[in-house]
């Protein structure tokens, strides 16, 4: 089964609770939270949860930049919810108050394999320009989802990669996300191209389809291929055992 982003909602403040509203969660879907902070306070970039229907909290799947007093001005961070309840509700990311910038983006998914949703990830920050992540997967259909923070302006998206939110329109506080639907296996690279070089934080991740009529009807044919060769087998075992036997009564 093919994974569908079927709907994405974002925000951007200043510090404080941002709110992605009134996602329309079906059963099967899947919660994927990109949420990035800006500001010289590394103490109080990383977020402290994220949260949709008022008490559902998401799992922190990979985050990067700046925390606990160290590192570049800019973090990203990408929270998972596996089984939302079908409702339509909010995300409500939760960032210390006072951060110059935040935001939130948040994507809805259908299709995705709930029981084994990240098949892999990749982040990096540093001062100057950032490089491309990569994304190796094992499998066929997988869905990639990433952003950037950065105090430079986002300037571009690499090969087959679609913008989803776009917070660029100030000097030192630009956030951008992107998706990218992976359709071989194999190691795919997840870029953003920037105005030069400044302090950035990155990350990306790459989700699981869940399995669909072509993988069962392929184990419904192996199934059947085994059942005949083994009932084969054990024809010519058969007639083996009763040849050998009416030898052996002569």
């Amino acid at each position: 089964m093919a994974i569908v982003l079927e709907q994405t909602v974002g925000q951007r403040g200043s510090g404080g609770d941002r709110t992605a509203a009134s996602l329309a969660v079906a059963a099967g879907d899947v919660l994927i939270a990109i949420c990035t902070a800006q500001d010289s306070n590394t103490n109080n970039l990383p977020v402290g949860s994220v949260i949709f229907n008022g008490s559902e909290n998401f799992t922190l799947v990979i985050a990067a930049g700046g925390s606990a007093g160290a590192g570049q001005p800019c973090r990203i961070e990408i929270w998972r919810l596996n089984a939302p309840t079908a409702t339509t509700a909010n995300v409500v990311a939760d960032f210390a108050s006072g951060i110059n910038e935040t935001t939130l983006t948040v994507f809805r998914l259908s299709g995705a394999d709930a029981a084994d949703l990240i098949e892999a990830q990749d982040s990096d920050t540093a001062n100057g320009f950032a490089p491309a992540m990569s994304l190796v997967t094992a499998a066929a259909g997988a869905f990639a989802l990433g952003g950037i923070v950065s105090e430079a302006e986002i300037t571009g998206y690499g090969t087959s990669q679609t913008e989803r939110s776009n917070f660029d329109d100030q000097g030192f506080e630009n956030s951008n996300t992107s998706t990218e639907p992976l359709a071989s296996a194999g190691t795919h690279d997840h870029s953003y191209g920037m105005s030069g070089g400044n302090p950035y934080a990155q990350a990306s991740i790459a989700i699981n389809a869940s399995a669909g009529g072509g993988e069962t009807s392929d184990v419904k044919k192996l199934s059947g291929v085994l059942h005949a060769s083994l009932k084969k087998i054990s024809g010519i075992v058969e007639a083996s055992v009763k040849k050998v036997s009416g030898v052996s009564n002569v």
